[in-house]
């Protein structure tokens, strides 16, 4: 459970025997540049943590704080440290994650039979239980939460693959790297490592890919996105599966996935309307 509390509460807090964290403080504080949050993390003697938001801009001062049970925050801590080292990483978001972690990339789509009919033996649940079905997102889901960020991690292609196919499945789509098609929007990692997208067909990034070929000599290199395409609708799985693998509030694949369909069936009647 978490609780907001007030300047007064904050400071009755502190001063009936809160210790401050000097580990938990130095982890939750970020440099703007411009300006710091400062965010300061007590322990209390009863074992739950205050975590009390400051910032130095104009100067120090506290904006607000909230309780937390000692379990919900320790989930917290575990969070913060893969979040700073996604960001360490330069991994900001779905797409970004997926590259890092993935061993088939793009090359995804030609692996998918295999990777579940391996998977059930990886994840440890039986054959006749994963059946593509939004039940057995929920059977995968508890079975996650009992592995380590890095054990999931691993799984990766496995979980991309088996929620691709079930999103398939329930959309009547088909699975698309746009390998050969090479349509709507590229990535390309130019030579300072931040991630631009621009229209395929963008003289910008025909520009850019040469700077990285014939001058940096980059060896990053565009790659394209697995989706599943239904009419005119994608889906991605990968959003999906990040948003388990890395949320703080984890939702479940069932409804992680169905609203990334419900989301982009959406997105694509609006853009109609």
């Amino acid at each position: 459970m978490i609780k907001l509390l007030n300047d007064k509460e904050t400071q009755e807090k502190t001063q009936q025997g809160g210790v401050l964290h000097e580990d938990y403080t130095s982890l939750f504080s970020v440099d703007y540049h411009s300006w710091k949050e400062c965010n300061e993390v007590y322990e209390l003697p009863d074992g739950s943590f205050l975590f009390v938001f400051c910032n130095t801009y104009p100067t120090k001062r506290r904006v607000k704080s909230e309780l937390y049970e000692r379990e919900k925050f320790l989930e917290y801590v575990e969070w913060r440290k893969h979040y700073n080292t996604n960001t360490t990483l330069g991994i900001q978001g779905s797409y970004d994650h997926w590259r890092y972690y993935s061993n088939l990339k793009q090359n995804i789509v030609f692996h998918i039979e295999k990777l579940i009919n391996e998977f059930p033996d990886l994840i440890s649940l039986p054959k006749e239980k994963l059946d593509l079905s939004y039940e057995s997102l929920d059977l995968i889901s508890q079975k996650l939460k009992t592995m380590t960020y890095e054990e999931q991690t691993i799984l990766y292609d496995y979980l991309v693959a088996y929620i691709g196919e079930v999103i398939r499945l329930k959309t009547n789509g088909n699975w698309n790297s746009h390998i050969d098609k090479n349509e709507v929007y590229d990535m390309i990692v130019p030579f300072w490592g931040r991630n631009f997208y621009f229209h395929s067909d963008s003289w910008l990034l025909t520009i850019l890919r040469m700077l990285n070929k014939y001058i940096f000599r980059s060896k990053k290199n565009y790659i394209y996105t697995p989706e599943i395409i239904a009419e005119k609708n994608s889906f991605s799985p990968i959003n999906v599966v990040w948003a388990e693998i890395t949320g703080l509030e984890k939702q479940g694949l069932r409804k992680e996935s169905i609203a990334e369909i419900r989301r982009n069936t959406m997105f694509q009647k609006n853009t109609k309307s």
